[in-house]
């Protein structure tokens, strides 16, 4: 996974010298690459085995349970992001019917704001897509 995380970044760090004339430093890029490879691994470590007492090499990641909604409902799950406070945002939104199959998945960049306006932007487009 380093060599793969290491090629992204660069390619990543490039297209950001290219297109937006920011520059990383070596370090910078290299610190960014060692957190990528240890959030990975943390995450390949936090699996549980199918069934409890089971040592066998079947195992299932830990997932997040979305309920689906009733009958003739859908439901809506929105986030929105920020990178600093205020910084470039975005946000997006999940559609489900009511037997939890996505119908439809909209992401969508901000430009500049703060967390709580990322945050609303997902509610109001929610409210729109509802109506």
């Amino acid at each position: 996974m380093l060599y793969a995380f290491t090629l992204w970044r660069l390619w990543l760090a490039r297209n950001e010298q290219v297109y937006r004339q920011k520059q990383q430093t070596p370090e910078q890029t290299v610190s960014i690459i060692l957190t990528m490879l240890e959030e990975y691994k943390w995450e390949q470590n936090h699996i549980i085995p199918l069934h409890p007492d089971d040592d066998s090499a079947q195992k299932k990641k830990i997932q997040d349970q979305q309920e689906p909604p009733p009958p003739n409902w859908i439901k809506i799950n929105t986030d929105g992001a920020v990178k600093g406070n205020p910084g470039p945002a975005g946000t997006g939104c999940v559609c489900r019917d009511n037997t939890g199959k996505i119908i439809l998945i909209i992401a969508a960049p901000l430009g500049i704001a703060s967390a709580i306006v990322a945050e609303t932007w997902g509610l109001l487009m929610a409210a729109r897509i509802a109506t």
